[in-house]
Order: structure tokens, then sequence, then C-alpha cells
């Protein structure tokens, strides 16, 4: 079987139909000679390269060769009449606020500013309110509409062709019968910035930057040098006071994470953008999501509102750092599951100490000849790594299994402070119950960060045509 080409169930009373839906989306179309229709992406029929995301480099603030003409036509992120006439008092409280607030006023800014005002606004916001960022480097960040956004609109159309065929037909001269939205709402989402924002936190509570959005692409602002969120050691609010903790031990300290010089980020930021131009260069081919010889649209809206929540559930993780353990420990065990969907193995293997400790060796060798990636990307996946194995050593007395069975009660501790009710609630024989009170229950808060281990394999070396391990 050729698996550039995919099979699709199409009712055959519209064939045209799948013919203006091939070449709005960018597919080829063939009929076999055993009479099956055939679909495949254009770009990979062509051999050509994916691209997703375009990422350009737009210039650093203060410099005279700043690049900001193209933004001006992005779509302007559309806004009620309501909030458009509370919008100038609302930017001119915040431009006088502190570095968050002042930021957030860039970001609204951003999205709202008429496109013709857009090239000059923004270098005159840093200029005016924002000086401390001088030497921030910018870039633009713009999905293919058609690639991205198009793909999962017409794997939604073919799902609503197979339960309503005459709802296609409305729809060739009533265009609003295929209206929908993408099955998911975010904010995030504008301009493509939901994927991008994990990789600017990734040495939290150090920033890398920030994004701000337009309805068609976002705005990347690398900062000179990385922004620490201060601790919440002194307390803002009653509610940080009564925030729960649970399941990790407290932390001491915060993680010593590297923050080099803004060519290291930027590095960074484009080895982001080239891998995630693989892994969604697949997730928008209909070839790659199969049930048998069959295009797939469940399996393809499956995988990409799951790969959106692991992106927000990573995120969470590495924006809650030394400030909400217990929400990390949460988003830990959000992140497996959804990672188990993605193919990057199921509960048993992220848990276990020495297959995790496996995935950090292929993973540090993926990256030997990225230094400036390794450098940001590692420290946290080792350290999480060191608290998976470091749980070895927590069981006691007589209790403590023969070296040949530890891992399989590593494996047992997570999975009963994953489970709960869910799986411990089964009588007094259970097995997870009896081997979590057997342990010391010094967990690591590192340990939350095996979501983000998870996140960079997937973007390192996964595929989603090979299964998962």
């Amino acid at each position: 079987m050729d698996d550039k080409w995919v099979e699709i169930e199409w009712p055959a009373e519209f064939p045209s139909s799948l013919e203006v839906i091939a070449e709005r989306a960018g597919w080829n179309v063939r009929l076999t000679q055993a009479g099956e229709t055939q679909v495949r992406l254009r770009e990979h029929g062509d051999g050509r390269r994916v691209r997703v995301l375009r990422i350009e480099r737009l210039g650093e603030i203060g410099s005279p060769y700043l690049r900001l003409d193209r933004l001006a036509a992005w779509v302007q992120t559309p806004i009620d009449a309501q909030t458009a006439d509370r919008l100038p008092a609302e930017l001119t409280r915040r431009r006088e606020g502190s570095l968050p607030v002042r930021l957030s006023a860039l970001r609204l800014a951003f999205s709202l500013t008429p496109t013709d005002q857009l090239p000059t606004a923004i270098p005159l916001l840093f200029e005016t309110h924002l000086p401390e960022l001088r030497g921030s480097v910018l870039y633009a960040i713009e999905p293919d509409e058609r690639l991205l956004y198009r793909q999962i609109a017409v794997a939604r159309n073919v799902l609503k062709a197979r339960r309503d065929a005459e709802l296609l037909n409305q729809g060739r001269t009533d265009p609003t019968k295929l209206e929908g939205g993408l099955g998911i709402q975010s904010s995030d989402f504008l301009g493509g910035a939901a994927l991008v924002m994990p990789a600017l936190a990734a040495i939290s509570p150090i920033q890398l930057g920030i994004t701000a959005s337009r309805q068609t692409g976002c705005l990347v602002v690398l900062f000179p040098d990385g922004i620490v969120s201060p601790a919440s050691i002194n307390p803002k609010s009653i509610a940080e006071l009564v925030q729960p903790h649970f399941l990790v031990s407290p932390r001491t300290d915060l993680p010593q994470l590297p923050s080099g010089p803004i060519e290291d980020a930027e590095a960074f930021l484009r080895w982001w953008i080239r891998r995630l131009n693989v892994v969604l260069g697949e997730l928008v081919d209909p070839a790659t999501h199969r049930s048998g010889a069959s295009f797939d649209p469940n399996l393809m809206l499956g995988r990409f509102y799951t790969l959106l929540r692991l992106l927000a559930s990573v995120q969470q993780t590495l924006v809650s750092t030394g400030t909400a353990e217990f929400v990390r420990m949460s988003m830990l065990f959000e992140s497996m599951d959804l990672a188990e969907f993605l193919g990057l193995g199921d509960n048993v293997r992220l848990a276990t100490p020495h297959r995790a400790q496996r995935d950090l060796w292929e993973l540090r060798q993926t990256l030997r000849d990225e230094p400036e990636v390794a450098a940001i990307v590692m420290p946290r996946c080792e350290a999480a790594v060191k608290a998976l194995v470091d749980l070895r050593t927590g069981f006691r007395g007589s209790t403590a299994p023969p070296p040949a069975k530890i891992d399989d009660r590593v494996r047992a501790v997570v999975r009963a402070l994953r489970n709960a009710k869910h799986g411990l609630g089964v009588g007094e024989g259970s097995e997870d119950l009896l081997t979590l009170i057997e342990h010391t229950d010094a967990v690591s808060p590192n340990l939350a960060d095996l979501g983000w281990l998870c996140l960079v394999r997937l973007l390192a070396s996964h595929h989603w045509t090979r299964p998962g391990p």
C-alpha cells in the first residue's frame, strides 16, 4: 500500500463536492483501478517539506532595521463595540503599571490596533512604556491557514458528510451549512500562539519571552535577558494562603536552570518551530490517520485536540513552578494520559525509572549537535528523571523490593498517586495501595516535569505514522 495515499469514504452522489473540498484543502485525488477514491496532501506527494508554521526574524527593539510592515497584512482580532469603547481607557491604565501589566497592554494593543497603524504603534509602545525591554528580539510566527485550520475543518466536514450527506448537498449552494468551529474554544489559539507559548516558559520561573496574537499570526518577544517570576514567599492574596500542598514534598529551592544569551533563546525558538513543523506536517496529512486503509477524521481531530491539550497542560506545569506544586502534579497526570494517546508510551513506560533513563539518553543523543537547545531543554528533563529514579530509595525495612522488582514498585507508587479512588478503592488487596503505604512518600516536586520530557520527546523524534511504543 502506498502510505502517501489514503482511501476516503465519500457519498458517491457528490463526487464534485469532494473535488471542490480537495482543491481548497490542497489534496490530490485519484481513482484506483479497484474503484476506490484516494487522497493525499499535495506537498507530501510533491516531496516538499510541509511548513505549517512560518517564522521570520523582524529585528531588535530600538534597531533602525526593525521590520514590522508585513504585520499590517495580519487580520485584526475582532472585538465587540462595547469592548472597543473601553479600549482607550484600558490601555491607558495598563501602560502605567508594573512590567507584567505593561506587557499585558502590549498584547492588547497588538491584538486590536488597526492594521494600518500597527507598524508604527508597536515600536512606539516599546519605546514609551517598555524601555527596559530595549534589545528584545521580535519574531513573527504565521500559521498556514490552508495547512492548519482548513485541514481540521475538512476533517469536520467529512464527519458531517458521513452523518448527513444531504447537508453537503445544501452546502454547495449555501456555504453556511458547512460552517462550524474547530470544536474547541481558545483565545490562545489565535495566530497559533498556543503552539509557541510552552517554549517561552521552558526555563520557568525564568520567562524567555511572551507572545502577542492577532487572528492570523502571533508576535514573539524574546527578552534580552530572561525575566524571573518571583516565588510566592510573600503572599499577595488570601487565596495563596489556602492553596493545597499535596502529593509532593515542599520545594526547598527553585530549579537551577540556565539563562544564556538571547542568541541561545533564538536558536531554541527556531528549533521549536522547525520540529513543530515536522509534527504538524504529519498531523494535517489525511494519510497519517487511518482505520484500516481509510482516512479516519475522528482520529485526526482527536490527535489535534489532544496535542493542544498536552501543550496547555505542560505550559501550566512550567509556569506553576515554585508557586503551585499541586497543580503541577495534577497536570503531570493529565499529561501522562494525553501522551499515551499521542503514541508517546503508556504509564508503564512513562513511570518506570529505567525506561525514563533510556528516553533521557536517547533525547541527549538526538540533541548532541544542538547544544543551545540542549542547554535549555535538558536540565528540566534530567531533574524529572532523577526525581523518578530517587523514588527507588523510598521503600523501608522488610518491605523493600528486590532490585529486579524495584522499578515495578516505583511505577506502582506513581500510579497510586495518580489514580486515588479511581484505582485504589478496590478493597484491602489493592496492590497499588499496599505499595504506597510501604513508601516514605518523599516525592520531589521535580517529578512533575516528566510531562515536559514527553513534550520534548514528541518534538525531537516522534512520528504519528509510527506506532507508539
